[in-house]
């Protein structure tokens, strides 16, 4: 008798569970965002400030590159990890898939739930936007670093945005890949006449390759295409 009880106890619990589970994956379906495990926040994470139905984030370093997120779901913050000058350096001699000079890494993106578990957010239900502008200035490190490589190119320089791929159950491999949808456009003045900046704008749903459930990180890199 007390095994019967039990047992009914506990599959009682289990539909229950069953119920709790179907119910959050509603909800984080109706947010427009999917989570990964949870991950703690870095403390030294910089926040991307949102300015009316955007968030921009301002690297004021020599390039002064200004990144702007659009179409970002309710309760999920973008911010920006810092690396530094020895991680880029390591980083920057990782395997290339597409290109073969990887310009000054731009930054370290990452999506956060803004409740107090702080899941990292990896997939996003409706299309995300990044759009920045690269400064000549910028585009001329990545000519220098080409001369001094030696690469030759058939077509000249093509640039396209990239990022650091690193499965999460499989650390040992990461290479860096090109995004998958994205625009580059040449910056014109008033006259017509171009200025020597290029626009980039990427679209996405999932922040990472989409044969991966979870990313950690990804960087923004930037290089001529092979």
């Amino acid at each position: 008798m007390d095994t019967k009880i039990n047992m009914t106890v506990v599959s009682l619990l289990l539909v229950l569970l069953g119920m709790a589970i179907q119910i959050l994956i509603n909800y984080l379906k109706k947010r427009g965002a999917s989570i990964s495990d949870p991950v703690t926040l870095p403390p030294n994470a910089v926040e991307f400030k949102f300015d009316k139905d955007k968030y921009v984030y301002k690297y004021m370093g020599e390039s002064g590159v200004e990144f702007v997120l659009q179409n970002v779901p309710d309760k999920v913050q973008p911010y920006v990890l810092p690396f530094s000058a020895d991680e880029e350096a390591k980083l920057s001699k990782l395997p290339k898939d597409g290109f073969n000079v990887l310009g000054p890494i731009l930054a370290n993106i990452v999506f956060y739930e803004t409740d107090e578990i702080r899941h990292l957010i990896t997939h996003f239900q409706k299309d995300v936007t990044l759009a920045f502008t690269l400064p000549e200035t910028y585009l001329k490190q990545i000519k220098d670093k080409r001369e001094k490589l030696q690469v030759e190119y058939d077509k000249g320089d093509i640039y396209i945005p990239s990022y650091l791929y690193i499965p999460q159950t499989e650390k040992n491999i990461q290479i860096w890949k090109p995004f998958q949808v994205y625009a580059v456009e040449k910056i014109l003045n008033s006259e017509g006449k171009e200025t020597g900046d290029l626009s980039v704008t990427i679209t996405f749903k999932s922040w990472g390759d989409q044969r991966i459930t979870v990313v950690s990180a990804l960087q923004i890199g930037f290089g001529p295409k092979r």
